[in-house]
């Protein structure tokens, strides 16, 4: 027979389980020395461990067998098997017959169980059973660490035996290889998860600028990890007073396991992250504690990372309003001096002798300068920004209106503006905003150009069909230092007037068009060119 071993029984033994029968014990045994081979490659623990109650029930002849699982952080003992009982068994390392072998580590038998004094009855009066027999021996790892216990419940035929004892020690042995190897791999397993885990809410806490959507995705995010019915992460100040569940939220939560860890800033508890599972399933392992706390301090980071930003920003802002406001009112006082010069003038002496044709264009240009400033400040101040009003628009003719608006400006100052276009084109533009934009080059370009200069307003459709236009000029340029700061809001090199938002409006409007401004020098020539795809919508305007 294949798989036999040889055991030699002494007279008293067998004796002792004449009751049951000796072949039939003997085939009882052969079966659990295959289920030895059955329990080397088995995969799963609990089905080793359900294959092992099964085994011994019918090889001592009892009805039940059960299997305690030693939880060293609460010292309780915790039923992962036990047959015929309605639901898991919990109770302390102090009580009962388990925990005093899982105590003194070695077995115990008790023929008469309500006669022994170690003998906890309330589990019995718990289920309406009655233990007449019990054999438990303690199950230890390799390095002699408890791993649980192993109990037989009421022999059929006879009472147990110390050669029992040896027999199920031998048996509790070759199951501690099994457990240890298992939980060796629940616990890389374990480990693997909540390293997934910390990387999950790494990503959304990246990944969301917002702070409510990067916290709700966190909790979202390890409340399916952690296998829980429900969670809650609750903050008061400095983050606010606000409440973020995921999960179907009860409102009885005696029926729920739970775990809390703080939002702790360095300076005090900022709320508290819980996580809630039934009561019915596995509780929180040490390790599944540590990562949730390790989860609710990153979370802590992130939003202190934020509010610190935000009061970086909240301070730059008050800083640059400051600036802006100072810079515009001096930008201002220029052409107020002379309207209030010009005001007394015609208080004083009247029209008399005045060009009050001239006087009156003087007026209209500065009072035209400061609304000018004002109107940026405010198209900047409400985000005037957003989709653009779009109408098909023919360029040639807009572009020519352009040209003849501003040619005489360059020409007063020295410089010429010249049109280049290609032949009739359509797109469709918001007319107004492009034509700001466009009206912000043209003046920065006057604005750099000395006499005799020139400088080119120019449109075209390019090989990928974008539709870029845009001024160039021979001026100065723009010094390599400036040019990642051109674009930046309030900001302006050499001017004595202007808000330094020109830039910054321009290329908000490319921008809200799917396109963008940019800036190109070379061949002692600068451009600022606004790119424009084309799109599906265009299509049609564009053949017309």
């Amino acid at each position: 027979m294949p798989n036999t071993i040889k055991l030699q029984f002494n007279h008293g033994f067998q004796s002792r389980i004449a009751p049951l029968g000796m072949e039939a014990f003997q085939m009882n045994l052969i079966g659990l020395v295959d289920f030895f081979g059955f329990l080397m490659g088995a995969p799963e623990i609990r089905d080793i461990l359900k294959a092992v109650t099964e085994k011994l029930s019918a090889a001592f002849g009892v009805d039940r067998t059960t299997i305690y699982i030693y939880d060293e952080d609460t010292k309780t003992l915790n039923s992962i098997i036990a047959q015929n009982a309605p639901s898991p068994i919990t109770f302390s390392e102090t009580e009962g017959i388990a925990g005093h072998v899982a105590r003194h580590g070695d077995y115990h038998i008790s023929n008469d169980p309500y006669s022994d004094k170690i003998f906890n009855r309330d589990i019995d009066q718990l289920f309406g059973y009655r233990s007449r027999s019990i054999l438990t021996v303690p199950i230890h790892d390799s390095k002699r660490r408890l791993l649980g216990v192993l109990q037989l419940i009421n022999r059929l035929k006879g009472s147990f035996s110390d050669e029992d004892a040896q027999l199920l020690s031998a048996v509790s042995r070759a199951v501690a290889v099994k457990m240890e190897e298992a939980m060796m791999n629940a616990l890389i397993r374990e480990q693997n998860r909540c390293i997934t885990l910390l990387n999950g809410i790494e990503k959304n806490l990246n990944e969301n600028s917002s702070p409510r959507s990067a916290v709700s995705k966190s909790l979202d995010t390890v409340v399916s990890s952690m296998n829980c019915s429900w969670g809650n992460a609750f903050f008061h100040h400095p983050f606010g007073d606000v409440s973020i569940v995921s999960g179907l939220q009860k409102s009885d939560l005696s029926e729920f396991i739970c775990t809390e860890a703080p939002f702790h800033d360095g300076q005090g508890n900022r709320g508290k992250l819980s996580l809630f599972k039934p009561l019915e399933y596995p509780p929180f392992t040490l390790l599944e504690i540590e990562t949730i706390k390790t989860v609710a301090d990153r979370i802590t980071s992130f939003l202190k990372k934020l509010a610190a930003e935000s009061e970086r920003d909240r301070s730059s802002k008050l800083s640059m309003l400051g600036k802006v406001t100072a810079d515009l009112i001096h930008d201002m006082k220029a052409p107020l001096t002379i309207i209030k010069g010009y005001s007394q003038i015609l208080e004083n002496v009247g029209t008399d002798g005045i060009n009050t044709l001239e006087t009156a264009k003087i007026l209209r240009h500065q009072a035209d300068m400061m609304e000018t400033m004002c109107s940026q400040i405010m198209e900047f101040s409400r985000g005037d920004h957003g989709e653009p009003s779009l109408e098909k628009l023919e360029l040639k003719g807009f572009f020519l209106k352009l040209h003849e608006t501003f040619s005489p400006v360059f020409q007063k100052r020295g410089s010429t503006l010249e049109l280049k276009l290609e032949n009739e084109l359509f797109w469709e533009l918001d007319r107004n905003r492009i034509e700001r934009a466009l009206t912000n080059l043209l003046m920065n370009a006057c604005d750099a150009l000395a006499k005799n200069q020139k400088a080119y307003l120019w449109a075209e459709i390019d090989s990928d069909r974008v539709l870029c236009m845009g001024v160039t000029d021979n001026g100065p340029g723009i010094p390599v230092h400036q040019i990642s700061e051109i674009f930046k809001p309030f900001v302006s090199f050499g001017k004595k007037t202007g808000t330094g938002l020109g830039l910054s409006l321009a290329r908000f409007t490319a921008q809200a068009h799917g396109g963008d401004l940019i800036l190109k020098q070379q061949n002692g020539q600068t451009s600022f060119i606004i790119r424009i795809p084309w799109k599906k919508t265009d299509e049609k305007a564009e053949n017309q």
